[in-house]
């Protein structure tokens, strides 16, 4: 694990504790760019997708957003946790991204073991970092609610060091 302080974008200023071998790292599950990682330093970098025909983007399908955007990433096989402060508060997220789960993902609500299974793979499981949950997990997407403050990731971003494309999303509020 390494420190890693972040220049320009949305983290600027942002220091974050990450894996070793950690390249990259997005905002969120579909980002507008990505950090690329240089030594102890992290520099912004704007996609592709930003950078393309404004009017095209605006004339296209609306994007889902927040819970029902990462509904979708697990359902294309990316394994995502859902961290709070709290269990409590992690279910309760976990519990309204269900209404943009497919039909096809496998839910299972038993206490303390909540999670939703898509048939490729990918997963959707709330985690509370009071209860030392995410521990032993791989996850492609870090979905962080919004009272979890950087520092309280330490333990859990360790769960990203298996993945190609692992990110953090910040959880806004909006449902």
């Amino acid at each position: 694990m390494r420190k890693v302080t972040l220049n320009g974008g949305p983290l600027a200023g942002k220091r974050y504790l990450i894996p070793d071998d950690m390249r990259k790292l997005s905002r969120n599950a579909h980002p507008d760019g990505h950090y690329v990682i240089d030594g102890d330093t992290g520099t912004w970098t704007i996609s592709d997708e930003a950078l393309g025909d404004a009017s095209a983007a605006i004339a296209g399908p609306a994007e889902p957003v927040g819970l029902a955007r990462l509904a979708a990433k697990a359902s294309t096989g990316y394994r995502a946790l859902i961290v709070a402060r709290t269990r409590k508060r992690a279910v309760e997220l976990w519990n309204a991204a269900l209404p943009h789960v497919t039909d096809a993902a496998r839910i299972t609500r038993s206490n303390g073991n909540e999670r939703v299974r898509f048939p490729n793979g990918g997963l959707l499981v709330p985690v509370g970092l009071n209860s030392k949950g995410g521990r032993g997990m791989s996850a492609d997407v870090l979905y962080v609610d919004r009272d979890v403050a950087d520092e309280d990731l330490t333990d859990i971003l360790p769960a990203l060091a298996a993945s190609e494309h692992g990110s953090i999303v910040h959880h806004e509020g909006a449902e």
